[in-house]
């Protein structure tokens, strides 16, 4: 995701990369919980009712998107990695 951020592409670039990065290994982790038969019906339940709230923050999300600088989104992106990263060396995995 750093790279990503890193590169002189525009925001919209950057965006539709980590989509697409995302959407592929979604459907690959999809397709391996498919072939060992770890979904179960309670999962497709859980997945129906996570739906709507999904698309409603894919939404919002987009619509905020527009009002984001790009060098204050880098920023923020930043700052995530580095709270995942110093939770990891506190806490471990």
């Amino acid at each position: 995701m750093a790279y990503i951020y890193d590169r002189p592409w525009t925001k919209d670039e950057q965006v539709a990369t980590l989509n697409g990065v995302f959407i592929a290994s979604g459907l690959v982790r999809f397709g391996m919980l498919v072939v060992h038969g770890h979904l179960h019906v309670e999962t497709w339940i859980s997945a129906a009712w996570a739906v709507t709230p999904m698309l409603a923050a894919i939404l919002c999300g987009t619509w905020l998107l527009k009002f984001i600088p790009q060098q204050r989104l880098r920023t923020g992106v930043y700052l995530s990695l580095l709270a995942i990263g110093g939770r990891y060396l506190v806490l471990g995995a």
